[in-house]
């Protein structure tokens, strides 16, 4: 993971398609000691735009960056360095109760090619259903 953090090294990804109330915006940011993320509407090191459910297929690696309908600003290969080397992902037991519940683990590539997997500070929404 300390290969991914450096300075300036911040990814924004924005919502095109929703409503300005709803913030569809989010800061990636890999400047301190750890991944942090935020919403935020800032200047970042590279910008991802366009509709929210190509942003996730791009972050989740189900369609590539440079798609149709998806604008990126500024440091290309950032954004292709941070998307080889993180997944997400539901960890075992993760989708049950209990105290992992809801929540999503990041996994970072490593350098010798092995994946290294650790729970983040990301909590899934939990249903509001009973």
């Amino acid at each position: 993971m300390r290969e991914l953090l450096g300075p300036g090294r911040t990814l924004h990804f924005h919502a095109t398609d929703t409503a300005p109330e709803v913030a569809a915006e989010w800061v990636v940011d890999l400047t301190g000691d750890a991944i942090t993320w935020r919403r935020a509407h800032e200047k970042a090191a590279v910008a991802v735009r366009g509709p929210l459910t190509d942003l996730l297929l791009i972050i989740y690696k189900r369609r590539p960056a440079r798609s149709a309908g998806v604008e990126i600003l500024g440091d290309e290969k950032l954004l292709d360095f941070w998307r080889e080397r993180v997944s997400f992902g539901c960890p075992a037991g993760a989708r049950g109760r209990g105290p992992t519940a809801g929540r999503i683990a990041l996994a970072v590539r490593q350098p010798q090619g092995r994946w290294a997997a650790g729970p983040g500070p990301w909590r899934a929404p939990r249903s509001r259903e009973p």
